[in-house]
């Protein structure tokens, strides 16, 4: 019986059994399948032989006896991922320093590698080290080969300057960059505005006036973690009065947030007014801001954050 329902089973699915292996079996599709098969399998085949030479490389490097400029004079050449390997293992050795020289050679091998992008990263790689010198050097150089620097580069060098607390640099290529037609973005500013370190010093005018400078340019600093950092440089240095400032300053371009109550009662609680803290929760009674449970819990919490790094 079994036998017999399994025949019947089988002649039921024939055609259907009969169309798919056709079709399975077509000469097309199983030539794709092998071209497909071969062009992976090359794939697999280059990127192994690439990660081999890249781990030699490393190797190379990684000898002190030869170093990365006597390497490349060695090989005539490097492929653009071989070289940016050795920029990268030159920041993370210690060895930044050598990064112009190798940059310099490799760029004059092919003349097409002098572009923006280039210096772009190679810049951008000079100021994150702190090597300024050798930064502006590149940047002077690129315009001298004619390329116009763009609005990155710009913030690479003002952000790099920033760090290492040279203001009146960073503000000279602000500038220089407004003189070329580039217009700021907030995030140059947010990198110039460097607060710990102008608190550290005592440099809170050169925060004003960047403040000034971002509204001129039409970037209002906005950004609730910038103000954030300002708020900390003004409590660390017992500017608490700014601090008040600095919430109806923001509350004039955002309307009046949560973050803008938060800095008015804070610049009052630190001031040890009572009278100021009433007269801000009578504003906020007056904007009809309710004074719930969630409300008071959150400007806590905000407080006690920017409180945080207040010294005794």
């Amino acid at each position: 019986m079994e036998n017999v329902m399994s025949l019947q089973l089988l002649n039921r699915n024939i055609p259907f059994m009969y169309n798919f292996f056709s079709k399975a079996l077509t000469t097309k599709p199983i030539t794709y399948s092998l071209h497909n098969s071969t062009k992976h399998t090359t794939l697999l085949v280059e990127t192994y032989h690439q990660q081999q030479a890249l781990k030699a490389l490393i190797q190379r490097l990684n000898n002190k006896r030869s170093g990365p400029l006597k390497i490349l004079q060695h090989d005539g050449d490097w492929t653009k991922p071989h070289f940016w390997v050795v920029i990268r293992f030159l920041q993370t050795s210690s060895s930044s320093t050598l990064i112009p020289q190798v940059f310099d050679m490799w760029k004059n091998v092919e003349k097409s590698r002098i572009n923006e992008s280039n210096y772009e990263k190679i810049i951008r790689l000079l100021c994150e080290e702190s090597l300024m010198e050798e930064a502006v050097c590149a940047f002077e150089e690129m315009k001298h080969n004619g390329i116009k620097p763009s609005l990155k580069i710009y913030n690479s060098i003002i952000h790099g300057y920033s760090r290492s607390s040279k203001f009146e640099d960073a503000l000279f290529f602000l500038y220089e960059m407004k003189g070329i037609g580039l217009k700021s973005k907030t995030n140059t500013y947010d990198g110039l505005i460097q607060f710990q370190s102008y608190g550290k010093y005592k440099m809170y005018s050169k925060i004003d006036m960047c403040l000034k400078e971002m509204k001129l340019d039409g970037c209002s600093p906005d950004q609730e973690d910038l103000i954030r950092k300002l708020a900390k440089v003004y409590i660390k240095n017992h500017m608490f009065s700014r601090l008040d400032d600095l919430g109806d300053d923001l509350a004039s371009r955002t309307g009046r947030t949560d973050l803008v109550w938060c800095l008015r009662i804070l610049s009052h609680a630190c001031l040890l007014s009572r009278r100021g803290m009433e007269l801000v929760v009578q504003e906020m009674e007056d904007a009809k801001i309710p004074w719930n449970l969630p409300l008071g819990f959150y400007l806590m919490q905000e407080g006690l954050a920017l409180m945080r790094d207040r010294p005794p």
